[in-house]
This record gives structure tokens, sequence and C-alpha cells, in this order.
């Protein structure tokens, strides 16, 4: 049973130039873009009898149109995805006072575009490929959340994801949990997720014979169902659940090509079952196609569909953020990198056109209940708008009355200094006529006092209209 583990990581933009460095990091070597998957296609006559096996590669190139051409290069070019085979850890279990080990063959790593980061911190995913020996398929599934973080944290084997400061004080916890917690401090959600490739079940039998899973009887069909679950949920299904299983498929189920292949999609992860006996061509022992395809860009759609969910949660909670910290320019700015997130990573269309792997991502999102997130996270920018908007309103409403006040203010100001500007006049008037009175016989004495009494009047009359105006307010 081919075994993929995929979790949510982080890097940083520094630790780019490590990737990309491919040569000068002999120890791990990442290599930039996507390992070969190689399979056989039978080649069949007229009479639709196998006549021929034929080898074939699959690789980023001959992939080019599962993808629209933005997301083929978010997948696989761009300093987007690496991948290394030099591992010399396993991946270690302990259960009951064993240690099971797995082998890890190969690490595939797949980032988000670092334009559309909001820190230092560029969200991912890492795929661990573990060899699970065969007398454990079909039962409980040992590799738990803790146990790959635990692995990450250990080899230090992907640049950029490290413990930081804070948690590696803390003395109590395992490395994997330091890891988990950094991780969470950084808006990034640990997260498991499993892809599965089945070649056999019980309910088929003990025959190796390859057969369709559209012809096989109820009971049996339930049973093989029943497995697949137990393989992707760790347990098996519920008897109501079961017993539904008699009249319908799950949900999750699909049967693709004419029943000869099928996935289930849970929300732990997806188990694949595809029939086949390794055969050799060209003398190397190759899978059916059915396993190529599940190895490849099916890989590549559910690694898609993950990613996005890492990136929800981590803008979901850069939003929280920014909101607590009160910063209405960045506010804006996390608005705005989430609607060009919204479309590179094409997330207006829950079910894209065409294609069986387009199949398995639509499953996989629904599983996870991606689009009630994505809802979620496209509400809360619609809601700072709107609040942004109220604020912006309010601010003009206020502005607009303060500019009102001045203006009020200022005409009141313009009337006091006119009025005061009357006394100079009003004084050289009456200055003329005591000059005139004093000519008519009416005594000096007499014209100051009618002077200095029109001049008290006139001050006493200005400073009654400002204690009336400040009344009013």
């Amino acid at each position: 049973m081919k075994t993929y583990i995929l979790a949510s990581i982080f890097t940083d933009k520094k630790s780019l130039e490590e990737f990309e460095n491919n040569d000068g990091n002999k120890e791990k070597c990442w290599i930039s873009g996507v390992p070969d998957v190689k399979y056989f296609i039978e080649k069949k006559n007229k009479d639709g009898e196998s006549k021929d096996l034929e080898g074939h590669t699959s690789n980023a190139e001959k992939r080019w149109d599962n993808f629209s051409e933005t997301i083929w290069h978010l997948l696989y070019k761009d300093n987007h995805r690496y991948y290394t085979e030099k591992i010399k850890s396993h991946l270690e279990v302990e259960e009951a006072n064993e240690v099971y080990k797995y082998p890890v063959t190969r690490i595939q790593v797949l980032l988000a575009e670092k334009n559309i980061c909001l820190s230092d911190e560029i969200p991912g995913l890492a795929v661990l490929e573990v060899e699970v020996p065969k007398e454990e398929t079909g039962k409980e599934f040992k590799i738990n959340i803790k146990n790959v973080y635990q692995y990450l944290a250990k080899n230090q084997l992907i640049p950029g994801l490290k413990i930081d400061e804070e948690a590696k004080r803390d003395m109590d916890e395992s490395e994997g949990d330091k890891l988990r917690k950094s991780m969470w401090k950084k808006n990034i959600k640990d997260f498991m997720f499993t892809v599965q490739i089945a070649n056999s079940f019980n309910s088929f039998g003990s025959s190796n014979t390859p057969k369709k899973i559209m012809d096989i009887g109820p009971y049996s069909r339930k049973k093989f169902i029943n497995e697949l679950h137990v393989l992707v949920d760790s347990k098996g299904a519920s008897y109501d659940a079961q017993k539904k299983w008699e009249k319908e498929s799950p949900r999750g189920l699909n049967i693709l090509g004419s029943g000869d292949w099928c996935f289930y999609a849970r929300s732990k992860g997806v188990v694949y079952y595809v029939p086949f006996q390794p055969k050799e061509v060209e003398e190397e022992f190759l899978p059916h196609f059915f396993q190529g395809y599940a190895e490849s860009f099916h890989l590549d759609a559910i690694m898609l569909s993950i990613l996005k969910n890492i990136l929800v949660t981590y803008y979901t909670n850069q939003i929280q953020d920014r909101i607590k910290s009160g910063d209405n320019l960045a506010i804006k700015e996390i608005n705005n990198t989430i609607k060009k997130m919204y479309i590179m990573y094409d997330m207006g269309r829950t079910v894209p056109r065409g294609g069986q792997h387009n199949i398995v991502m639509a499953k996989v999102e629904y599983a996870l209940h991606f689009q009630d997130n994505l809802n979620v996270l496209i509400d809360s920018t619609e809601r700072i708008e709107e609040a942004n908007s109220v604020q912006r309103q309010e601010n003009l409403a206020i502005s607009q009355e303060k500019l009102a006040k001045s203006q009020e203010e200022l005409a009141r100001y313009a009337l006091l200094v006119a009025m005061v500007m009357i006394i100079p006049g009003a004084v050289s008037f009456l200055n003329d006529g005591s000059s005139v009175l004093k000519d008519i016989g009416i005594p000096c004495p007499l014209c100051l006092t009618w002077t200095s009494l029109v001049i008290v009047i006139v001050i006493a009359f200005i400073i009654y209209k400002q204690i009336e105006e400040k009344g009013g307010k």
C-alpha cells in the first residue's frame, strides 16, 4: 500500500534561497519541480484484447493540460514546488511499548505564492511518501499528527520550518508540539491529511484477479466500502451508515473509469482502490496506469485543495490579528491581498470544469468544509469593507460639521472685528461732535461724558452678543 502524508508547514522568504540553491545544498538536495511517476499502459488490438505493454512517465511537462496555465505555474514552477529523495531518517510511532519505524522515501513541498503572504512566513504543505508494510493494510492507521510533526521537528529537513525562541524554552513539551505551537503563532494551523493507494481487499475474495466494483454483490459492496472507510478514517463506519450503503453509495465515494478503480474522500484523507499487479515493462516493474494517475496529477489536485484550505485558515487568523491591533492601513492591505489570492488560486469556482482530478478536488473540499470556511473569510472581508465605509461616511459628516462650525465662527469673528472697527470712527465722530458742542457753548466735561457713554454702550452690546452666543451652545 502506497501512503502519502500531507502536513501543513511554513518557510520564510529568506529560506527560499536554500530551496532554490539545489546544487549547493548537497545534504538535502531540494530539486525544483516534481518527481517523475512511472507506470505502464496496456496497448489493445481491435478486438479489445491486451496486445502489448508500454512504459509511460508522467512529469510536470506532460501534465500541462490538467490545469489552467496560472494554476500549472503555482503547482510546478516559479519556486513553488520542490522534492528531495536524500532521506536517511524513519518516521517513528511508539505504541504499547513498541516502536514502529516507517521509511520515508521522498518528501515533496508545495509553497504558496510569496507575493500574497502578509508576513515573512510563507504557508505551504509537505508531502511525506511513507512505506507502510503490507500486513498493516486494512488495519487502523498508526501514524498520527503528533508523529508527523515530531518527525519534521526532530530531523529539520525543511528550510525555514523551525521552532520559535519562546517555544524552545518550554521543557515540558515534545519538539513536535513546540513546532505546532510555533506554527499557530504564525497563523498557520497544524494539519494532517493522508492519501493512500490500496491494491487488494478481503471483500473481493482470495483471488487477485481484478474485478469491477460495479459487478460485486450488495453484501460484498458494503463490506468493500467499509474497508475503504477503515483505511481513511481509522475506524469502521456506523451501523446506520452501512445500512444506507445497501441502497446508495456514500457521498465521498467516486467510482472511476468503467468501474475498474475508485476513491473515497473523508475529512482525514483519501483512499484509492487501484487493482493491479506490477508488470515488467522494459526490464522495470511498473504499476498500472490507474495508480500512475493517482500518484501524479490526482495527487497534485489534492495538494492544491489542501494548500487552499491552509491559506483560508491563514488569512482568517490574519484578519483577527489586524482587527485586534486596530491598524486600519493593515486591515485595508489584508483585504486587498485576500482578493488577489482569491483570484490567483481560482477560488471562485468550488468545482472546476472537467477531468477526474477535478472530481477528487471537489470531494476533498466538500469533506473539509472548504467552501464554508471560504465563505467565512469572504464574509469577514465584506464586513470590514462595510465597517470602513460607514466609518468613512461618519468621518466625512464630522468633517463637514467641523467645517460648518469653523465657517460660522469665522463669520462671527469677522462681525466682531467690524463692530470693533466702528469704535474708532465713533470716537472720531464724537470728538468732532464735541468740538461742535464746545463751540455751541456746552462745557467740555459734558462732551467727554457723552463720548464715554456711547463707547460703553457699544462695548456692552458686543459683550452681550458674545454671552448670548455662548449660552446658545
